[in-house]
């Protein structure tokens, strides 16, 4: 199943490359992992009003790093499950998965919402995922 979910991901980042890019947030080498993530992730979410398919009022509640496991746990707000999903969950799953994928220390991502493991509308569930090519 997972490796269904990224073959997938992986198919439509070539399909729409000028739709879907990193964001690009200058953040110091010297911060945290956890710090690093929740800057990133909570400017996407700030600017939810530029994308249309990142629901709004969507939050940031907090961050993880299992360093040992080079593992991020990004922890969303309930609002994140407000929207009508179909392609507008690839294109937010996809967001999720690059901007995690740029962060050089992360190996393996998963998303909480409301700290707990959650389906997003569509079926997704980001559950330690790996990124390959980073260090772990």
């Amino acid at each position: 199943m997972r490796i269904a979910i990224v073959l997938l991901l992986l198919s439509l980042i070539f399909a729409f490359p000028q739709t879907i890019r990193a964001k690009e947030v200058d953040i110091s080498a010297r911060l945290s992992v956890e710090v690093k993530a929740m800057q990133i992730f909570s400017e996407i979410f700030d600017n939810s009003h530029e994308r249309n398919y990142i629901p709004h009022s969507v939050r940031v509640l907090d961050t993880f790093f299992h360093k040992e496991y080079a593992h991020l746990v990004l922890n969303l707000s309930p609002e994140v499950l407000n929207y009508g999903g179909t392609h507008f969950e690839w294109h937010f799953v996809q967001i999720l998965l690059m901007n995690a994928a740029n962060m050089e220390e992360v190996g393996y991502f998963t998303v909480l919402i409301d700290g707990q493991l959650q389906y997003l509308p569509e079926g997704t569930k980001i559950h330690e995922l790996r990124i390959y090519g980073n260090s772990y």
